[in-house]
C-alpha cells in the first residue's frame, strides 16, 4: 500500500473508530507471524470493506480494475471470508503452542516425540471419534485411517472453532454444511501431510524419551537405552549399559532433582538433572554411571529445531553495532561466552566473585597485554618485512639495467671489432665492466634482503610460538 493509500486508510480507521494499527505480514518460513496477521485482519476487516468497496472506487476508479484490487474486493464481498479466517485462528491455535514450546533454550529433544504425539492428537480430536486416541503414541495415531467415514465425528460434533460456528449459523444450511465438510477435508490433508513429513518411525526420537526423569522406572527403558546408543553410534558396551540402568531404576533420586520445590513447581532443565546423576559416585569414589552418561550427553547435544541458531546470530548482530564493526571474531566469541554465562544468574549483580573467578581475570588481563604485546611486535616485523621486500625489488630492477647494459655493451662491442674501431672498443669495454660491477652489486643486495626476511620471518614464528606456549601469567599460574 502506498503512502498517499496509507493515509487515506487512517482517514477510514478515524471515521469508523478503529486502531490506527498497521497490517502484519505473514512469512512462510515464520510459522508463528499467521496467527497475529490472521487476528490483525478480522481487526481492521470493517475497515477494509469500507476502504476497498466504497472509499477507493470513489476516489481512485482506475485502481479497481487492478488485477490484486479485483482480488481483494472480491474476497471482501464473499459472506463467508470472516468464518473462514475464524476457521484458520482456531488451526493456528493447534500449532502455535508446539512451536512456541521448542523456541526455548534449554534441551528439549527428549521431548519431541511426546510433543508429536499431543499435536496429532488435538488435531486428529477435531474430526476422528474419540475412542480411536485413547491411550496411543504418536506412531500408532498415524496409523488410523483417515479416509474411514465410520471413525469421523458425526458432523455435529465436527470441530471448527467457536467463533467459525458463531460466524456460518449467518449463511444458508446447504452452505454452511458445504462449509463444515470442506473445513474437514482441510483437516484431514493437514493430517495426511504431516504424517507423511514427521519423522515418527525414527528411532533416536522415539528412544530418547527415556532422558525424562519420570520414565527411568519403565520396564522398556533398559532396552530403549541400548537402542539409543545403538542409533547414535556410542562407542559402549551394549549389554553393560542395561545393567547400569537397572541399578539406576533402583536408585532412590530426589523429586527437587527434576522438580523445583517453588510454586508452581516447573519442571528442571533435563539437562541440569542428568549433570546431578553425573556427579553420583560409588563406593570407590569412581562415578556411578559412566556408561548412562556417555549416551545422555550424546543425546542432549542434538538440536530441537533452528531457533536457538537464528537466536545466536541475531545476538551476534547486537552484538555488533555500527558503532563496532572492527569487533575481531574473538571478541564477538569473548561477549556471546559472557552473555551464555551471565544467563545461570538472576542478573550480573548475583554473580558471586571467587578466587577462581579473580584469578581468570588475572589471566585474562595478562593474555591480553601478550596479545597486544604480539600485535605491536607483529606490526613492526610486517613494516620491516615490506621495507626488505622493496629493497629486493629494487635490487632484482638494478639487476635488470645492468643486464640490459650488458647486452648493448656487447653488442657495441661486436660492431666495434667488425668495424676495427678501437675507440669503441674501449667504451664497449668500459660498459661491460660497469654493467657487471653493477650487477654483482645488485645480486649482493638481493641476497642479503633474503637473508633478512628469511630472519624476520623466524622472527615473527618464534613471537607466535612463544605467546601460544605460554597462555597465561606463570605468577597467577603459581599462585
Amino acid at each position: 500500500m502506498s503512502a498517499a493509500r496509507r493515509e487515506d486508510y487512517e482517514l477510514v480507521q478515524e471515521e469508523i473508530g478503529l486502531a490506527k494499527h498497521k497490517f502484519l505480514k505473514h512469512v512462510e518460513c515464520r510459522w508463528l507471524s499467521l496467527h497475529p496477521a490472521l487476528l490483525r485482519i478480522l481487526q481492521q476487516m470493517n475497515g477494509l470493506k469500507r476502504y476497498f468497496l466504497t472509499v477507493l472506487p470513489e476516489k481512485q476508479s482506475s485502481s479497481t480494475s487492478n488485477a490484486r484490487c479485483i482480488r481483494i474486493r472480491r474476497q471482501l464481498e464473499s459472506k463467508d471470508l470472516v468464518a473462514q479466517i475464524h476457521f484458520l485462528v482456531s488451526v493456528a491455535d493447534i500449532f502455535n503452542p508446539f512451536l512456541k514450546f521448542f523456541q526455548t533454550e534449554e534441551p528439549l529433544f527428549h521431548l519431541i516425540y511426546d510433543q508429536l504425539g499431543t499435536l496429532l492428537t488435538v488435531l486428529l480430536g477435531r474430526f476422528i471419534r474419540k475412542d480411536l486416541l485413547v491411550n496411543k503414541a504418536a506412531r500408532k495415531l498415524s496409523k488410523i485411517r483417515l479416509e474411514v467415514l465410520e471413525n469421523h465425528l458425526a458432523y455435529s460434533e465436527l470441530e471448527i472453532g467457536e467463533q467459525t460456528r458463531q460466524e456460518i449459523e449467518k449463511l444458508s444450511e446447504e452452505k454452511q454444511k458445504k462449509f463444515v465438510l470442506e473445513a474437514k477435508s482441510f483437516l484431514i490433508a493437514a493430517t495426511k501431510h504431516l504424517v507423511n513429513k514427521l519423522p515418527l518411525d525414527n528411532l533416536i526420537l522415539r528412544s530418547s524419551i527415556l532422558l525424562k526423569p519420570d520414565v527411568r522406572s519403565e520396564d522398556w527403558a533398559p532396552k530403549a537405552i541400548r537402542i539409543l546408543a545403538k542409533e547414535l553410534k556410542v562407542s559402549v558396551d551394549l549389554d553393560n549399559l542395561a545393567d547400569e540402568w537397572r541399578i539406576y531404576q533402583l536408585v532412590n533420586i530426589p523429586v527437587d532433582w527434576h522438580i523445583e520445590t517453588e510454586e508452581p513447581r516447573k519442571p528442571i532443565r533435563v539437562d541440569h538433572f542428568w549433570r546431578k546423576v553425573d556427579e553420583l559416585k560409588d563406593s570407590t569414589g569412581e562415578r556411578k554411571y559412566p556408561s548412562i552418561m556417555k549416551v545422555v550427553k550424546t543425546a542432549l547435544v542434538l538440536g530441537h529445531g533452528n531457533a536457538e541458531v537464528e537466536r545466536g546470530f541475531s545476538d551476534s548482530g547486537k552484538s555488533v553495532t555500527d558503532d563496532r564493526v572492527r569487533l575481531s571474531e574473538a571478541s564477538i566469541n569473548g561477549i556471546r561466552a559472557t552473555s551464555d554465562g551471565l544467563k545461570a544468574f538472576k542478573c550480573p549483580g548475583s554473580v558471586p566473585i571467587t578466587k577462581q573467578l579473580t584469578l581468570q581475570r588475572e589471566q585474562a588481563l595478562h593474555m591480553e597485554a601478550q596479545k597486544q604485546q604480539l600485535s605491536k611486535e607483529k606490526k613492526d616485523l610486517q613494516c620491516e618485512e615490506k621495507e626488505l621486500e622493496r629493497r629486493e625489488r629494487a635490487q632484482q630492477d638494478s639487476m635488470e639495467v645492468g643486464d640490459t647494459i650488458l647486452k648493448e655493451a656487447n653488442a657495441k662491442l661486436q660492431a666495434a671489432l667488425k668495424n676495427k674501431d678501437f675507440k669503441e672498443v674501449s667504451v664497449a669495454q668500459a660498459m661491460i665492466e660497469a654493467a657487471q660491477k653493477k650487477i654483482s652489486t645488485a645480486n649482493t643486495g638481493m641476497q642479503q634482503a633474503r637473508e633478512q626476511r628469511r630472519s624476520v620471518s623466524k622472527r615473527k614464528q618464534s613471537i607466535i610460538n612463544t605467546f601460544l606456549s605460554q597462555p597465561s601469567d606463570p605468577k597467577c599460574k603459581k599462585s
